[in-house]
């Protein structure tokens, strides 16, 4: 009876799964070549902020104020934090928020909205809440004032929006 010829040992990068290739181990051997990330396009805002009356500055009563909106607030007028604090902001609850002014168009509004224009004051500084609003590619609020005055057949038509909160 004759012996079965022995087979050779495994390296150990064989038994683990990755037998060497001679031209992956040459170190001439050519880089592979990464795929080249497509840049990801922004997705389209479908929503036009100088054809709203600000509707985002007068519907939410709270607009909160963290330390560094704070800071910025700060800055852009100069001023030291305790006395920022003091001008813009006011305790509602445990929060610190924006405080408020009259408007002849909504009823009231964020201090900073330019009544005449419609426009934020402090834009480059504004809270970080307003900064991620509105956090999606369409603003309803833009659409009922598109949809009311398409319906009116006005442009210079305001629909009047309240968002209202329970007292804590």
């Amino acid at each position: 009876m004759s012996a079965a010829p022995r087979k050779r040992a495994a390296k150990p990068e064989e038994r683990r799964g990755r037998a060497t290739r001679p031209e992956a181990a040459s170190p001439k051997a050519p880089a592979k070549k990464r795929a080249a990330k497509k840049p990801t396009a922004k997705p389209r805002e479908l929503f036009d902020c100088a054809k709203c009356p600000a509707f985002c500055c007068s519907i939410y009563e709270v607009v909160a104020v963290t330390d560094r909106d704070l800071r910025r607030l700060a800055a852009h007028h100069d001023l030291g934090l305790r006395a920022a604090e003091k001008r813009f902001t006011r305790k509602s609850g445990d929060d610190r928020v924006l405080r408020r002014k009259k408007d002849a168009l909504l009823g009231s509004t964020c201090r900073f909205l330019d009544a005449e224009t419609r426009r934020c004051t402090i834009y480059e500084s504004r809270p970080t809440v307003c900064r991620g609003y509105p956090g999606q590619t369409r603003c309803a609020y833009y659409d009922v004032v598109r949809f009311e005055r398409n319906v009116q057949e006005d442009e210079s038509v305001v629909p009047l929006i309240q968002i209202r909160f329970p007292k804590r």
